[in-house]
């Protein structure tokens, strides 16, 4: 199982309330279960990862759940990008995301890049956030040493 025990904990609270809703009996149940994992593209729940793959399957989810809230849907789809950012702020603050930003892609509104680009923004400040703690780690040694 990829998934986290939260995660599953959250898959089969919300699908209990989807087949409780529904009244299907067991079987129907299984059966619409499998449809639902299919449909966010996998073969089973196991084989669900716990970043993107959880949020095509709590998409599925709401969609059941929630119909009416396009809301609930289209925040499950932009998940990945949410976390980028929020991962990206966790690096480093703000004045220095804007100067990577612009020196890298020629763009200061960064939070609106295309994934793969901030994808690669946030590899590139977690690559010198290591090479800055590996710095002033040697400098650290160094002077003890002396």
């Amino acid at each position: 199982m990829k998934l986290t025990p939260s995660q599953c904990k959250t898959f089969w609270r919300l699908w209990s309330a989807i087949a409780r809703r529904a009244r299907w009996d067991a079987q129907e149940a299984e059966s619409e279960r499998r449809a639902l994992i299919e449909r966010a593209g996998f073969q089973s729940l196991t084989a669900v990862d716990p970043l993107t793959g959880f949020d095509r399957v709590l998409a599925e989810l709401n969609a059941i759940l929630h119909p009416d809230n396009l809301n609930a849907q289209l925040r499950q789809v932009n998940m990945p990008r949410i976390r980028l950012i929020h991962a990206i702020r966790q690096l480093q603050d703000e004045p220095y995301i804007l100067a990577i930003a612009r020196d890298k892609f020629a763009r200061s509104d960064w939070e609106n890049l295309p994934l793969p680009q901030l994808h690669q923004l946030r590899m590139t400040l977690a690559a010198r956030s290591r090479r800055r703690a590996i710095s002033t780690q040697f400098k650290t040694t160094n002077n003890l040493a002396r």
